[in-house]
């Protein structure tokens, strides 16, 4: 170890170039930084219930990616009047295109764009120019081609869509990877009856579906070239569109935060080029129709039948222009009531009303959009951009509120980036005020805030080049490693200041390798405890945690290895300090702060006289807290992230008591057999089992709000067939009925899979599975927990296993709720898994370096005592144990440790040389002492930062983190050192028997310096 610092002294340049040239090395990474508010970003990829979610999206689509709208008058009137649907029509038309594209529409548009910018493009991945050449897009089929598609149904593609092609070889891979296991590892719940039957292929996640997955845009992305850009308004831009033309061009602008006070002022070419790029992408997500349902009350559905036919009919007739035409009279707006009326379906759905009286008597209070988007591996852009189309509508005596997982996911997103943007200008401040207060000089607060910035920057750039996303719990990565790297530049610094004396007595040089040896020794040792200690949360199943332990345990060496050579390099170019006074290396030195060294004499004089009753009275502490433990409890579901009067979190109150639920999971259902789903019995079963999930217990105490399924389509059929009576609103009792009602059906089935689009949510290919969407969410003021998911599946366990028709059956459920079960389950035994790996490791590790069973044992008590206290005050309080907060144990044992084995090593050191125990303790606080409160400060401040959050868990682990900080300083500067006191533990013994007889690790990190 001597070695390598004086090489890092005698050539200190060639340090400080490497650490400048790995520096820009790493700050390249920062361009692949992206942030993941979601969920599977935080599942495991290979636990099932994530497997068996996957899946279902393929067959019945993604759920997670539910909006749901809330529509109301500012004023609280009924909401059916012709202002209010003049203000929905054009941002229903533009979400519309999204559903169905029109690719002659959309090219015209596109090509006025480019005819009056001057600006061309040419196709990615192609060589040539296109100028203003339009390229054959996918859709650009001849007639004979189309009618091929549509007489053999052709599997890849449609006359009405776009072509949807295969997936490439890296997608494939994905879904070997995604898919691998066995169907029998699904936790289905069955019974020994239904194991009899044919295990159903859907759910045989060794076989991919044969259907492509994520759909792909009808032609390449293109390559524009700006060169020719002149300038023109968005007046000008706005004469060559129409109508919903112009209402994009609106929202992007909205949405793209573009600032334009006069229309007829030239555009920027910045400006026009972020429309062209926003306009761009949009073309592609419309060409793939990324809306798969969208369900609302001007293009909405509702079915009629004749002798021969049931057919969709949209809520508004169209104009001979197109346009939807608004109801004027009152005659016309109560039979538009009656079509929302007519289908019980629509309520809660599409509809809801001022009271529970008669719904026919009752005012319609808002309405609602709900949309589903295709699978697609990202939806952060559009989901985004959906987001402020909408919102773009709020106002005029509208109002609009949002919610939904993509919903959550965005605010979730943009949170994480402000907390970024508080955190590292406040940490990097509070840091800097931290070092001036405990050195007082120029040198002290630029080496090390310096040292903290580059271990900062070098983790985050390495997990930028790996891309690696940014979760809620890798958002905390740059303060934290701050605030460690803090305290190893502190510990190296505050070395340096001590042995100034030392110094001027031996030379600069040779003082500084001494002094650098000795504490380089002891920061290497706490760093690798510390980064063991983070290394355990990577035996974590949450996918997030281990990118965090992982990181965090990277980040810790990085900012140890610049604190040992940046700061001792630079020092060695720099002319050492004055020293003041005569006295020996003992002497107070006016840098220090005089509080601090108040401190450390009065827990000297605690420990050194009244140990005995340290110990008691901590005993009896740990004994009150303890009790708190068993007030603990887990909650994972991302709306208590959210403080009250955040948007997200008063938006899914609104639309959860309008419309009875904003996140939407899967209860899929097993018939045993294809075409299973059209026997009587099996639909009434399921109609059954609705109503069971929403009564007044499922609502109360399980907050399971609202169901959709195939029975709703069935029941609306038999309805319109039979003079649209509502004692007709029921499964029929005929077999053969059904069936007929599903082949005149004359809905589109525009990927030619069996099943009518509309129904694709309900059922699969075969038609033998039902998907029931069970709606949850915020019910009488009460957020859906945890807690509810597991004994909402019990609920239905125990229901089917007492049917005698469930009996039959299979079953399964996915989600997002599922989710949040599964990782509220994985927080809780990870959570007991590291508290119990770090302890024992962090006591192997000191047994091990100081050839010690009591040393070993030593280390554990600070810590241990924390983790009591903390978690204990947490139980007390009613405070949740969420995933940011799981983390608590691992940062506070891996980075308390560090004072712990600082104040062993120091004590050990000067047991040899102290006549007395008593004399040790006090030159063990007068030097390791300071160095401990220092860091601690630095600590506790850089945690605090955390305070800042949006989020209500990071706020609580920053305030929990200090609270911690402040407890395992104390532990280890006055606890440990009573504890040994009391018990009179002598340090310098060591084990010497078995394989220790030869092996002495202890003394490689020992050296001569300690007799300095």
């Amino acid at each position: 170890m001597r070695k390598l610092i004086e090489l890092n002294i005698r050539y200190p340049k060639i340090v400080l170039a490497f650490i400048t040239a790995f520096t820009f090395f790493t700050l390249a990474g920062f361009k692949n930084l992206y942030f993941d508010g979601s969920t599977e970003a935080l599942m495991p990829k290979k636990n099932i219930q994530y497997l068996l979610g996957e899946r279902a999206k393929k067959i019945y689509g993604d759920n997670k990616t539910f909006f749901i709208a809330s529509i109301e008058t500012t004023d609280g009137s009924d909401i059916l009047n012709e202002k209010v649907f003049h203000h929905i029509i054009p941002l229903v038309t533009e979400l519309e295109e999204f559903k169905k594209f029109n690719f002659e529409l959309e090219d015209k548009r596109l090509d006025h764009l480019l005819n009056i910018s001057g600006v061309t493009f040419k196709e990615k991945n192609q060589k040539k120019d296109s100028s203003l050449q339009k390229q054959p897009s996918a859709m650009e089929k001849s007639l004979e081609e189309q009618m091929d598609s549509e007489i053999f149904k052709d599997q890849k593609s449609s006359a009405s869509t776009p072509a949807v092609n295969a997936e490439s070889d890296l997608e494939k891979q994905m879904d070997e990877e995604i898919f691998e296991g066995k169907a029998s590892d699904a936790p289905m719940r069955e019974t020994e009856e239904s194991q009899k039957k044919q295990d159903n292929p859907n759910w045989d996640l060794s076989k991919p579906l044969a259907n492509d997955f994520y759909p792909e845009p009808s032609r390449a992305g293109r390559d524009y070239n700006y060169d020719n850009y002149h300038e023109i308004s968005l007046a000008k831009i706005k004469e060559g569109l129409d109508d919903a033309g112009k209402h994009q061009l609106d929202s992007i602008i909205y949405h793209k935060k573009i600032t334009i006070t006069d229309e007829n002022a030239p555009l920027s070419r910045d400006t026009f080029q972020e429309i062209l790029e926003t306009w761009e992408f949009l073309y592609l997500q419309k060409s793939i129709e990324i809306i798969k349902t969208f369900m609302n009350p001007i293009t909405g559905e509702d079915i009629v039948g004749t002798a021969e036919e049931l057919k969709p009919v949209e809520f508004l007739e169209k104009d001979a222009d197109g346009n939807y035409r608004i109801p004027q009279t009152k005659e016309e707006w109560d039979i538009y009531r009656r079509k929302l009326y007519g289908n019980p379906a629509f309520e809660y759905g599409l509809f809801s009303t001022k009271s529970s009286a008669d719904i026919k008597s009752d005012r319609i209070g808002a309405l609602a959009l709900n949309m589903v988007l295709r699978p697609q591996k990202d939806h952060t852009l559009i989901s985004n951009y959906f987001f402020d189309t909408i919102q773009r509508y709020d106002g005029g005596g509208v109002s609009i509120r949002q919610a939904g997982v993509p919903v959550m996911k965005i605010f979730i997103q943009e949170y994480m980036k402000r907390d970024l943007k508080i955190f590292l200008p406040i940490v990097i401040l509070v840091v800097i005020f931290t070092f001036y207060l405990n050195f007082r000089v120029v040198r002290g607060v630029v080496l090390p805030s310096i040292s903290v910035i580059l271990g900062m920057i070098w983790t985050l750039g390495i997990l930028g080049h790996f891309r690696i996303p940014v979760t809620t719990i890798v958002n905390i990565l740059p303060p934290l490693l701050i605030a460690v790297g803090s305290s190893y530049s502190i510990h190296v610094f505050n070395q340096y200041m001590h042995d100034q004396k030392m110094m001027h007595r031996e030379g600069k040089k040779a003082g500084l390798v001494l002094s650098m040896s000795y504490i380089s020794l002891t920061v290497i040792l706490a760093a690798f405890t510390t980064f063991v200690g983070f290394l355990t949360l990577t035996t974590s199943e949450v996918t997030s945690m281990r990118h965090f332990g992982i990181f965090a345990a990277v980040g810790t060496l990085l900012s140890m290895g610049i604190a040992v050579t940046m700061i001792p390099a630079a020092l060695s170019i720099m002319n050492l300090l004055p020293v003041h006074g005569s006295g020996g290396a003992s002497d107070e030195r006016v840098h220090h702060n005089p509080v601090v060294m108040k401190i450390v004499k009065f827990i000297s004089y605690l420990v050194v006289n009244h140990s005995r009753w340290v110990v008691f009275i901590t005993g009896g502490i740990l004994v009150i807290f303890s009790i708190g433990l068993f007030g603990l409890y887990v909650e994972t579901a991302p709306m208590f992230y959210f403080e009250k009067d955040s948007y997200v979190y008063t938006a899914d109150k609104k639309i959860s008591e309008n419309f009875h639920g904003s996140i939407a999971l899967n209860l899929i259902i097993d018939s045993g057999k294809n075409g299973g789903v059209k026997d009587p019995e099996f639909l009434k079963f399921i109609e059954e089992l609705r109503s069971f999930l929403t009564n007044e217990e499922g609502k109360n105490q399980y907050q399971q709000l609202h169901t959709i399924a195939f029975g709703d389509v069935i029941k609306r059929m038999h309805k319109a067939m039979n003079e649209d009576k509502m004692e007709y609103f029921v499964i029929p009792d005929d077999r053969s009925v059904i069936e007929d009602y599903i082949q005149i059906y004359s809905g589109n089935d525009k990927d030619s899979d069996g099943r009518i689009d509309e129904w694709e949510q309900f059922v699969d290919r075969d038609f033998r599975e039902v998907n029931v969407v069970v709606r949850t969410g915020t019910w009488k003021g009460n957020l859906f927990r945890t807690s509810m998911s597991k004994k909402g599946e019990k609920r239905i366990a125990d229901y089917m296993g007492s049917h005698p028709y469930g009996k039959k059956l299979t079953w399964r459920m996915v989600g997002e709720t599922i989710n949040f079960r599964v990782l509220s389950e994985l927080v809780v035994s990870g959570q007991f898994q590291s508290i119990f790996l770090t302890i024992i490791i962090v006591g192997l590790i000191v047994f091990l370096l100081f050839q010690s069973f009591k040393a070993g044992i030593l280390a554990i008590i600070p810590i241990s005592a924390s983790i009591v206290i903390v978690y204990g005050f947490m139980g007390f309080f009613d405070i949740a144990l969420d995933i940011p907060k799981s983390m608590l144990a691992a940062i506070a044992i891996g980075i308390g440790v560090d004072d712990t084995i600082h104040v062993l090593k120091t004590l050990r050191a000067n047991l040899k040389h102290s006549a007395t125990m008593k004399d040790a303790i006090i030159a063990m606080h007068a030097e390791a002492g300071l160095s401990v409160i220092y860091t601690s400060v630095a600590l506790i401040f850089g945690f605090s930062v955390l305070m800042f959050s949006n989020f209500e868990p990071v706020f609580y682990l920053g305030w929990l983190m200090a609270s911690t900080m402040v407890v395992t300083t104390i532990g280890a500067l006055l606890l440990l050192p009573a504890v040994i006191c009391f018990f009179k533990v002598d340090l310098r013994v060591k084990y010497t028997k078995g394989i220790f007889r030869w092996i002495h690790l202890d003394k490689f990190f020992e050296n001569d310096s300690e007799t300095k």
